[in-house]
């Protein structure tokens, strides 16, 4: 199924590690974000 996805559509493989690592990018930021802004400032 995954291999005729991928034959059928060589060009679009690397979407979903891309993804995957745009999520992750975005989680972390939002995560630095949340934590910089719980932060107690001096």
């Amino acid at each position: 199924m995954f291999k005729a996805d991928t034959k059928r559509n060589p060009s679009t493989w690397w979407a979903i590690p891309v993804g995957l690592l745009m999520g992750v990018g975005w989680l972390s930021l939002a995560a630095y974000f949340i934590y910089s802004f719980i932060q107690p400032r001096d």
